[in-house]
């Protein structure tokens, strides 16, 4: 989860208290929630100028038939802030200054016996600055309303309890337990307790995942990993994609090579050996392995991975391999180890990424020194440096994490070419 905020959360969880992700609610609202929870980030933004509110009914998905503010899932690369702004746009074609955003409020929502925890960010900017004309799109028809008639019949039923609040002007956090989508058993009320997106002093870029990880951290990554088993990550011009049989016979070719083998600390392989390789990977989560193609022309040319420590989870060894020696030299190798690590750092809960590399691969042992990794060891047994990547906040938000993204695997980008 990437926010513009992080621990600069006033207090830790007293008696009662439970931290869900940026907040603290009451820990009986979390007795009929199974154990493995966790805390997804969405955002809300609610257009208003005196005395009137911009709303839209919404057309699809959860939530369908209700009259709501716009916001929505927090895409990969973006603050929180970014994404309300890109909902907004999205939903309604109007679209705010970053300036002009003010964070109001975090909704908790909490549904009895279900593990996702909705987090809403909610913020309200001025409806006169807005740029553009509020239009109906295929998710919402926007309306304008007098405060004095707003729907309140045909919203959540917690709008009627924070919006009187939003209205008087206050900053809070709010948490809600529902029984089903139309009755609400508790809630309650809490003040502010984040710095405002304009106010000075420092803030870090990241929020500690581990504090949105309750229990074991092998479990939660096995989740993950098994919910992105369609996800493919997307760079400027290279697809990562999850490695299926289908590519299996392309890479066995590749670890015919000698070079290959020797730079990847790797033994040669029949093919039928490396198609149960491949069977197993799918189901091991220690690991997660990416195939690497082209973005236009979708040709197979490399492959990324991570491994992680059993005695240290947030510790992944990184590798990364350009096959094809017509894509050496290019820039691609650096492309794919961002998006790797980005991921690694984002979804899989990686804080150290460390490599071992042959001494007589030059070219990537530059590779990793370029992108901050430091030596901290060179084994004469196996000829290999170890380089270890330790990160500070400006490390990650300047040096590595400059965009990605991710969508279904197949639904946009077609099968690879393996030409």
């Amino acid at each position: 989860v990437m926010a513009e905020h992080s621990n600069q959360l006033d207090g830790a969880a007293s008696e009662g208290q439970t931290r869900v992700g940026y907040c603290l609610v009451p820990s009986d609202y979390l007795k009929d929630v199974p154990e493995s929870w966790t805390v997804k980030q969405y955002t809300l933004v609610i257009p208003h100028r005196e005395g009137v509110v911009l709303l839209g009914m919404k057309k699809r998905g959860f939530g369908e038939g209700k009259w709501n503010g716009f916001g929505g899932k927090i895409e990969l690369k973006e603050t929180i802030p970014e994404g309300a702004l890109r909902e907004l746009e999205e939903e309604c074609c109007v679209s705010a200054r970053m300036e002009d955003l003010k964070k109001r409020a975090i909704f908790t929502f909490i549904f009895q016996g279900n593990p996702k925890i909705m987090q809403v960010h909610f913020f309200s900017t001025d409806m006169s600055k807005l740029e553009g004309t509020a239009k109906e799109t295929e998710e919402m028809r926007p309306q304008e309303f007098s405060v004095d008639s707003i729907p309140f019949e045909s919203m959540w039923p917690d709008d009627t309890h924070w919006f009187p609040k939003f209205l008087n002007g206050d900053d809070f956090e709010g948490a809600f337990l529902y029984k089903n989508e139309t009755e609400i058993i508790q809630h309650s009320f809490l003040p502010k307790r984040w710095p405002g997106v304009s106010e000075p002093g420092p803030v870090p870029t990241w929020h500690n995942l581990a504090e949105l990880v309750p229990g074991d951290i092998h479990t939660w990554r096995e989740r993950n990993l098994k919910e992105d088993y369609n996800t493919v990550i997307a760079g400027e011009r290279v697809l990562l994609v999850p490695y299926r049989r289908e590519h299996v016979d392309r890479y066995h070719e590749w670890m015919q090579d000698e070079e290959i083998l020797k730079f990847t600390g790797s033994e040669p392989q029949t093919l039928e050996e490396e198609i149960e390789m491949q069977k197993k990977w799918e189901t091991e989560y220690d690991k997660a392995t990416f195939i690497v193609l082209h973005r236009d022309s979708k040709q197979m040319f490399g492959d990324v991975n991570l491994f992680f420590y059993e005695d240290d989870p947030c510790h992944a060894e990184i590798n990364v391999m350009v096959a094809e020696k017509s894509f050496r030299r290019q820039g691609y190798a650096t492309e794919i180890m961002k998006l790797m690590m980005h991921y690694g750092y984002r979804r899989l809960l990686a804080r150290q990424f460390a490599a071992k590399i042959d001494k007589d691969n030059l070219p990537s042992i530059a590779l990793f020194k370029s992108l901050h990794f430091e030596e901290v060891k060179y084994c004469n047994v196996f000829k290999q440096h170890e380089l270890l990547w330790k990160p500070d906040a400006s490390e990650i938000a300047s040096s590595l994490l400059d965009s990605s993204m991710t969508e279904e695997y197949g639904s946009k980008h077609g099968k690879p070419n393996h030409s």
